[in-house]
């Protein structure tokens, strides 16, 4: 009886081997054993964050900037000194505010600028970088395009630019031609164009 009750507890594997699988491990069936690891609770993992993350969270704007932690007005002066450096010349301190309010309003009313900035990683970082150069390039095509000319065709399309200062020649389009004659800043330029009327109100 007591062998007919040890026999209904075995597995068919075991019984073809005819012996106990913790005696005799069948061929290609041994594993390591599993290693329990002690994690603390998640209560007391997550009780750093918690503690200054509401406050953090309601210190942000509204927007963009408090859906996705990005400062873009952080990142608007960024560019704009990398441009200042590599022209060499100082841009107005309009101009951060001019990147900061277009990626406020993309992200307001843009639903594929939401989506993009929402994604996962530093890919909205990069792409919001890649945006803010191009309205930059837009912003002084209007108002220098002495300087527009200097920039490289890339940095239209969100290319970073090439650290250090690099001479004012000219590198838009395959045909050298003289620079247009530099031109006093003059917000008006912008303003008036039917694309950054907006801008007056910033």
């Amino acid at each position: 009886m007591k062998t007919r009750r040890r026999r209904a507890a075995l597995t068919p594997l075991q019984r073809r081997s005819g012996a106990n699988a913790q005696e005799r491990p069948a061929a290609g069936s041994w594993r390591a054993p599993k290693r329990t690891e002690v994690r603390a609770p998640a209560s007391t993992a997550r009780a750093g964050k918690l503690d200054w993350w509401p406050e953090f969270r309601d210190s942000l704007r509204p927007g963009l900037e408090r859906d996705t932690q990005l400062m873009p007005w952080v990142i608007a002066g960024q560019v704009c000194v990398e441009v200042s450096t590599f022209l060499d010349v100082s841009l107005p301190t309009r101009y951060v505010d001019w990147l900061d309010a277009k990626a406020e309003r993309c992200y307001a009313n843009n639903r594929h600028f939401r989506k993009l900035m929402r994604g996962r990683g530093n890919a909205p970082r990069d792409r919001l970088y890649a945006f803010m150069r191009h309205w930059l390039a837009a912003f002084l095509d209007l108002e220098r395009p002495d300087l527009y000319q200097c920039l490289p065709e890339d940095f239209n399309l969100g290319d970073r630019l090439p650290p250090g200062v690099h001479p004012r020649i000219r590198r838009k389009g395959s045909e050298p031609r003289l620079l247009p004659a530099p031109r006093p800043w003059d917000a008006s330029r912008v303003l008036r164009h039917r694309r950054w009327g907006w801008l007056a109100k910033v």
